[in-house]
């Protein structure tokens, strides 16, 4: 269930990124903020805002999926694909690779992390965008285009 600060969070980052140019829509259940990107090469990405908030600070965070691994005992994250991550977050600039462990599945985001008190049109544009081609990067480089 979203709170009414995350839910009040996002419709101020759909705010801010409707005067960066961006399109986007809340949604309510999930209390995200969600917009699509069109690539180069016929390529597209979806990015989402999440509230990221901690010990008083309005932190919100651009993420877009690169990768859905299932755990098992032959699959999941192989350790050449952990080092390729850490070895590309070096080059990496206004965002990071990084995975969340659920309960079925291993997700690889490309992500960043923005106050959202200071967030302008500009910052948005650029963290949005720059996580949409991280996680595109990642994705074009395993022969994927699904996210």
């Amino acid at each position: 269930m979203a709170t009414s600060e995350a839910l009040e969070n996002m419709h101020r980052v759909k705010e801010v990124a409707t005067l960066a140019g961006l399109k986007g829509e809340v949604d309510e259940e999930q209390a995200q903020f969600q917009m699509r990107f069109l690539l180069p090469g016929d390529r597209q990405q979806g990015v989402f805002v999440r509230d990221s908030s901690a010990k008083g600070r309005r932190v919100v965070t651009f993420f877009s999926v690169c990768q859905v691994v299932k755990k098992g005992l032959v699959s999941g994250l192989t350790k050449e694909t952990a080092i390729e991550l850490l070895r590309a977050n070096e080059k990496l600039h206004f965002a990071r690779y990084g995975i969340w462990d659920l309960d079925k599945a291993i997700t690889i985001v490309a992500s960043c992390d923005c106050l959202l008190e200071t967030l302008d049109p500009a910052e948005c544009h650029n963290a949005a965008w720059s996580v949409a081609f991280a996680a595109d990067q990642f994705e074009h480089q395993h022969g994927r285009d699904t996210f």
